[in-house]
Formats: C-alpha cells, sequence, structure tokens
C-alpha cells in the first residue's frame, strides 16, 4: 500500500466523471482510494478475503468476471482484461480456442476437481444468454432462483431457456441453476476459510443443513470434507 500511495492519491484527485477501468490486483489502489465505497466490484480471487476484510464498505462480488458501476469498470482475474473484450472474442474465436486463450493467459484458479462441477466456466459459454443467465444466477440468493424468474430477465420463454441449458450443458435447467450455485460453494470453501454458516448466508441457502445435504448429493462428500480435500 505504501508503494500504491502516489497511484491511490492521483484516484482521489480524478474528476468524478472520469471513468476508471481496473482488473485483478489493480482494483486494489481503486479500492483505496474510496471511488468503489457503496458501489458493487469485482476482483482477483486471490485477494478476496483481505479486500473484503479492507474495504467493507464495497459491494464486493467475486463471482462475477466483470462489473460495471457508475463510471467504474472492475474484473477479475490476473489478466482480467479478457472479460472486458470478451464480447468481442466471442464472436470471432469457437469455445476451444476460448478455452485455449484463457489456459494461456489467466493465473489459473485453485482446481476444481469433483466432475460435478466440470463444464461451468463462462468462458466456454457460446451462447450469449446463457451467459447472461449464468452471470445472473451466480449473484442471486440460491433460495430464490426459478426458472420463470430468470427466463423473464432474459426476455426469452421459460421453455427455450430450458432446452438452451440442455443443449449446451446436457444439463436440466433447475440441475444446471444448482450446480453453479453449488460450485460457487466449492470456491468459497477453496479459495477462503469462511465458516459453513458464513457462506450459507452469502450465497442464500436456505440453511445449513439444505446446505449439506444439496453438496452432498452433487459431490458424494459433505463440504467439510471437501475443503480438506480440495482447499
Amino acid at each position: 500500500m505504501q508503494k500504491l500511495a502516489p497511484v491511490i492519491r492521483a484516484l482521489r484527485e480524478l474528476p468524478k466523471e472520469t471513468q476508471v477501468w481496473s482488473y485483478c490486483a489493480g482494483v486494489l489502489p481503486v479500492a483505496a482510494s474510496g471511488r468503489l465505497h457503496r458501489q458493487r466490484a469485482t476482483a482477483t480471487w486471490w485477494l478476496r478475503e483481505s479486500l473484503q476484510t479492507s474495504f467493507p464498505r464495497v459491494e464486493w462480488s467475486f463471482d462475477e468476471p466483470m462489473i460495471i458501476s457508475e463510471g467504474l469498470l472492475t474484473a477479475a482475474g490476473a489478466h482480467g482484461y479478457l472479460p472486458l473484450v470478451q464480447h468481442m472474442l466471442t464472436k470471432r474465436l469457437d469455445s476451444a480456442e476460448l478455452r485455449d486463450l484463457q489456459n494461456l493467459l489467466m493465473l489459473p484458479r485453485p482446481a476444481v476437481l469433483h466432475a460435478a462441477f466440470a463444464n461451468l466456466e463462462l468462458i466456454t459459454l457460446t451462447d450469449e444468454s446463457l451467459r447472461q443467465a449464468q452471470m445472473i444466477v451466480q449473484r442471486s440468493p440460491a433460495g430464490e432462483l426459478r426458472l420463470p424468474t430468470l427466463a423473464a430477465q432474459l426476455h426469452i420463454s421459460p421453455r427455450t431457456l430450458a432446452r438452451r441449458v440442455q443443449e449446451h450443458t446436457g444439463l436440466a435447467a433447475a440441475q444446471w441453476m444448482r450446480r453453479i450455485k453449488l460450485r460457487q460453494v466449492a470456491e468459497a470453501l477453496c479459495e477462503t476459510q469462511q465458516p459453513l454458516k458464513r457462506i450459507v448466508d452469502d450465497l442464500g441457502f436456505a440453511s445449513e443443513a439444505s446446505l449439506i445435504r444439496a453438496f452432498r448429493q452433487a459431490t458424494g462428500m459433505t463440504p467439510v470434507a471437501y475443503r480438506t480435500a480440495h482447499a
């Protein structure tokens, strides 16, 4: 933070109407400047706990690859510029090429080894409506997820959304939404030391018991056993 002091000071002195884009650890000086107060923001996973502790007035949402909020744009990942141009890349590259680019440029997250969470990478989705759907699911409380509600936010019918999910993921829509939330649980277990009760509250599950039951059904492991095996 001492080395970043000139950058933080310069950010504070910028006119409020100046747009600020930052990604990965670059979000740190923006948060320290106060420009993210009461704003939604994302950043790199490996600063997750430090940022939450140091800047509690920021509405952190680490499961979203990119967030635009009142002239501020933050992106996650060691090379978070990728989400900034992803909408352009998806028009030029197929899913395999996107995956190769991600593997080449981005610092890997801690490996999620369980097959239950395979094929849930946002970057591999070629359907724009499903990318939007996944981002909505990630920031929605687990207990409030409903297919008709999600479809309405995308301005398509529940039947169309269910068909697209099945075609692109091989999963029923309800199962796909549930797996997305459970993968967020798995990531929180591996990337943080948060107690299960905090994860339940943060992700909007009805109770610890319901989360444990769903997690065990999907993975064959309790959350505690999963953290021990994969963190």
